[in-house]
């Protein structure tokens, strides 16, 4: 089915769906790391990871996230 969706659809798909999933899990993930072992490399990696993915997502949902980003 999905090999018969169109180009765009796909994309969108990926935009609307997989941005802010990833970006969730960038964020969890980071925070996880983070209370094991306290800030790394890793973890200003992963964060700044999840902030980039959130300024791309597109919508109602976009300003929406739990905790101030890291500058």
């Amino acid at each position: 089915m999905w090999a018969f969706a169109s180009k765009r659809l796909r994309r969108w798909v990926i935009v609307a769906v997989g941005v802010p999933v990833a970006a969730w899990t960038l964020d969890r993930l980071g925070e996880r790391l983070e209370e094991r072992g306290g800030e790394t490399y890793l973890t200003k990696v992963i964060g700044n990871a999840g902030d980039w993915l959130h300024g791309q997502q597109r919508g109602p949902a976009v300003g929406r996230r739990g905790r101030p980003p890291v500058r």
